[in-house]
């Protein structure tokens, strides 16, 4: 089944891509942001081990890399004055993103594995182990 799921980021999810003056999200031949696949399996795999449930087929959801959100700057400090310019979605940024799951994931079991992972690890292509990306779920529904 596939679902929309709409995320909003407690921490900052930073862009990886790097630049001189700015590190910059992922990209698609489009110009669209993409987190890969294998950021959210990190998540999920996190979230089913957590949840105790879904181990095994959380290696069939399949994930949509393009994300759907709004981008800002974010200044990421290494010394008091030396900070790093990243696009970033910020905290409080609400973004879409597309799930298929497989027939033994409902969508509100979905949902409860998700909101567990985000509370504890995130998905960030800039250090989701060092507090960046955490996220809340919003809403887990069919896609039509």
């Amino acid at each position: 089944m596939e679902v929309k799921v709409r995320l909003k980021f407690t921490t900052p999810s930073l862009g990886n891509v790097r630049g001189a003056a700015l590190d910059k999200m992922l990209r698609d031949h489009e110009g669209d942001v993409i987190f890969l696949q294998s950021w959210w399996r990190a998540v999920l795999s996190y979230g089913a081990q957590a949840y105790n449930r879904f181990e095994k087929e959380i290696d069939l959801v399949q994930t949509d890399p393009k994300v759907k959100g709004e981008l800002s700057t974010y200044r990421r400090y290494w010394k008091p004055s030396e900070f790093k310019l990243h696009e970033a979605f910020l905290a409080g940024s609400e973004i879409d993103v597309r799930f298929c799951l497989p027939r033994a994931i409902s969508p509100e079991e979905f949902k409860e594995l998700l909101t567990l992972a985000g509370r504890y690890v995130g998905v960030s292509p800039y250090g989701h182990k060092q507090d960046y990306g955490r996220f809340i779920v919003l809403s887990v529904e069919p896609a039509r």
